[in-house]
C-alpha cells in the first residue's frame, strides 16, 4: 500500500515505526499482493454479512430489554409515531413528559426514529440499526488501518474485527438500542477522514465530526480531548492541527446542542439532567466504594485484553523492542489514559469500554506475528490464553445465554399478554423487558422509577415480577391493587451472582396487576372493571 501523501501522519507512523514489531519486508516496501487484499476484504465482508444476520436470528434472545434501551426507543418512538420528540420513560429532570426531549445523546434517538419509521417498532427492527452501526464501522476502521499502514498485512488487519466484535462490552452495545455505536461510526470515520490527502477537506471532515461528537453523547467531547492527547504523546507535533480541529468542533458542538435546547425552552431541563447525573465529589468516586464501583466496567474481556498487551509489552521491552511510537505503544496509553481521564471527569461503565477495548484490539491485531515468534512459552501461553478468554467472554458467552434462556425470553408471550390486556386508554407502569410490548399498545408508558408526581394517579396497569410489584410499584405509585392472575413466569435460574452477568441471565418474570375504581376516577379503571375485572 502506498502511503497517500507525504505530509501528514501516515508517514510520520512510518517513521516512528507504528508497527508493534519491527516491520515485517512487506510492511516497509508495501508489496503486498493484489491478490491477497481482494481475498481479505472479501472475507472481511462475508464475516460482516454473517455477523448481522447472527444477530438478526438471536435479536429477541439477548438481552431483555433493559432500563437504556427502553428510554432511548421511548423517544424515538414517540418521534416515529408522530408524539413529537419526546419521552415519558425519561424525563429529564422530573419534568414534564411532553418537553423536548433534553437528556443525552439526542442524534441517536432521532436516527432510530427514522429507522422506526422505515422497519416498524419491533425489537428485531430497533436493535438492527446497531447491527449495520457496529458492522460499518469495523470496515470503516479497517479502510482506516489500511490507509494508514498501522498494519499492513490484509490477514493480519483481520484478525481486528473478530477482536472488536467479541467483546463483552461492545456485545452490550450493538445486542441492545443504546446510542453507543453510532458514536463508535462517528469516531472511526474522523479517524478515515484523516487520511484524506487534501489538507481541507481533511480538515473540514474532521471538524464536521467533532461538530457532531456532543449529539451523540457529552461523553464524547472528553473523550475527544483525552484521545487526542493520547495521539500527541505517540506521534507528536504531526497532528496537533488535526487534533486542535476536532477539539476545538467538538466545543462548538456543545455550544450548539445548547442552543437547540434552549431554542425548545428546555435548557433547564438539561441542566436538571446533567446534575442527577454528575458524578459527585472526588471523595465520592474514589473513596467511596458503591459510587467507585458504579463508574468502572464490568466488561471481562477489557481488562483480560489489558493483560495481554501488557505481557507482548512487557516481552518486547525485555528484548529492548518496545517501541513507545508504536501501535502497541499507542494501544497502552489510550487504553490507560483514557479510563483514568474519562472516570475523573465523568466515568467509564461498561458500555464506554469500549474507548479503551478498541486501541487494545488494534494494538494487539498488529502484534499478532509476536505469537509466530520464538518467544517464553510461558509468556506467549499466558498472553495467548487471556486473548482466547476475553473473546469467549464476550459474544460468544452472550450466545450462550440466549440459547440457555431460549424459552424464558420468548418475546411473543409477552406480546400475547400486553395484547390480552392492554388497551390504548391504559396508563401503564411496567417492567424494563415488557416495554416494547406494552408500547405497541397505548403509548402512555412508564418503567420503574420515572414516574413523575403528577401521574400516579392516572397508572391504572402494572406489569411486574411479584416481587418488584411490591418494592417499586405499589410504594411509589400508591393505590389500591388488585392481581388479575395473569402472568408470565420463567423456569430458569441464575448460573452465577455476579453483577456483571446481570444481563446475562434475565428473564421473564412478569404479572398484571390492576387498580381498582374505588380508589381513583380513570375512566379506564372504571371500564375495566365494568368489564369483568376481580
Amino acid at each position: 500500500m502506498t502511503p497517500l501523501r507525504k505530509d501528514f501522519a501516515v508517514v510520520k507512523f512510518r517513521d516512528h515505526r507504528m508497527m508493534a514489531l519491527p516491520p515485517s519486508e512487506d510492511s516497509v516496501t508495501n508489496h503486498v499482493p493484489a491478490r491477497a487484499e481482494r481475498r481479505a476484504t472479501l472475507s472481511l465482508l462475508v464475516l460482516l454479512l454473517a455477523f448481522v444476520a447472527y444477530n438478526m436470528a438471536t435479536s429477541t434472545r439477548f438481552p431483555l430489554p433493559w432500563q437504556d434501551e427502553d428510554m432511548f426507543t421511548d423517544v424515538a418512538a414517540n418521534f416515529a409515531m408522530g408524539n413529537g420528540f419526546t419521552s415519558s420513560v425519561w424525563t429529564c429532570g422530573d419534568h414534564m413528559t411532553t418537553s423536548f426531549f433534553a437528556c443525552n445523546a439526542p442524534l441517536y434517538p432521532f436516527v432510530s426514529g427514522l429507522w422506526i419509521k422505515a422497519f416498524g417498532f419491533t425489537i428485531s427492527a430497533v436493535r438492527s440499526l446497531n447491527y449495520l452501526l457496529i458492522a460499518a464501522s469495523c470496515y470503516v476502521l479497517w479502510l482506516a488501518i489500511k490507509r494508514l499502514g498501522l498494519i499492513a498485512n490484509p490477514w493480519q488487519r483481520l484478525s481486528f474485527v473478530p477482536l472488536l466484535l467479541m467483546g463483552y462490552g461492545i456485545g452490550i452495545n450493538f445486542r441492545s438500542g443504546r446510542y453507543d455505536c453510532l458514536g463508535i461510526l462517528l469516531c472511526s470515520s474522523i479517524l478515515l477522514a484523516a487520511t484524506i490527502p487534501s489538507r481541507r477537506l481533511r480538515l473540514g471532515l474532521i471538524g464536521g465530526g467533532g461538530f457532531l461528537l456532543p449529539f451523540c453523547g457529552l461523553h464524547m467531547v472528553p473523550f475527544a480531548f483525552i484521545l487526542s492527547c493520547c495521539l500527541l504523546l505517540v506521534c507528536g507535533t504531526s497532528v496537533l492541527g488535526e487534533c486542535a480541529v476536532l477539539c476545538s468542533a467538538a466545543a462548538v458542538g456543545v455550544a450548539a446542542l445548547l442552543g437547540v435546547y434552549h431554542h425548545f425552552g428546555v435548557l433547564q431541563n438539561f441542566f436538571d439532567s446533567l446534575h442527577t447525573e454528575s458524578p459527585g465529589s472526588f471523595k465520592d468516586r474514589f473513596l467511596n466504594d458503591v459510587e467507585r464501583t458504579k463508574r468502572l466496567p464490568k466488561d471481562p474481556s477489557l481488562f483480560l485484553l489489558y493483560g495481554a498487551v501488557l505481557l507482548i509489552a512487557a516481552e518486547c521491552w525485555r528484548k529492548k523492542q518496545l517501541q513507545v511510537r508504536s501501535v502497541l505503544g499507542f494501544g497502552i496509553i489510550a487504553a490507560t489514559l483514557v479510563p483514568l481521564g474519562m472516570i475523573l471527569v465523568s466515568k467509564l461503565t461498561t458500555y464506554y469500554s469500549w474507548m479503551a477495548y478498541i486501541p487494545l484490539a488494534l494494538a494487539l491485531a498488529a502484534s499478532f506475528r509476536w505469537f509466530s515468534l520464538r518467544r517464553r512459552p510461558f509468556v506467549t501461553a499466558a498472553a495467548a490464553t487471556m486473548v482466547m478468554a476475553a473473546c469467549l467472554l464476550g459474544l460468544p458467552l452472550q450466545a450462550a445465554s440466549a440459547l440457555y434462556y431460549w424459552d424464558d425470553r420468548d418475546m411473543e408471550q409477552v406480546n400475547a399478554l400486553a395484547a390480552r390486556d392492554i388497551g390504548p386508554d391504559d396508563w401503564v407502569y411496567t417492567d424494563f423487558a415488557a416495554y416494547f410490548a406494552v408500547r405497541r399498545q397505548t403509548s402512555h408508558v412508564f418503567i420503574p422509577f420515572t414516574v413523575p408526581d403528577q401521574y400516579h394517579d392516572l397508572v391504572n396497569v402494572m406489569i411486574l415480577g411479584p416481587g418488584e410489584f411490591e418494592r417499586y410499584g405499589k410504594s411509589i405509585i400508591g393505590g389500591d391493587w388488585y392481581d388479575t392472575g395473569h402472568s408470565l413466569t420463567s423456569g430458569g435460574h441464575d448460573v452465577v451472582k455476579r453483577s456483571f452477568a446481570i444481563l446475562l441471565q434475565r428473564r421473564n418474570d412478569l404479572r398484571v396487576y390492576r387498580r381498582r375504581a374505588t380508589t381513583t376516577g380513570h375512566p379506564a379503571v372504571a371500564a375495566s372493571e365494568s368489564s369483568g375485572g376481580q
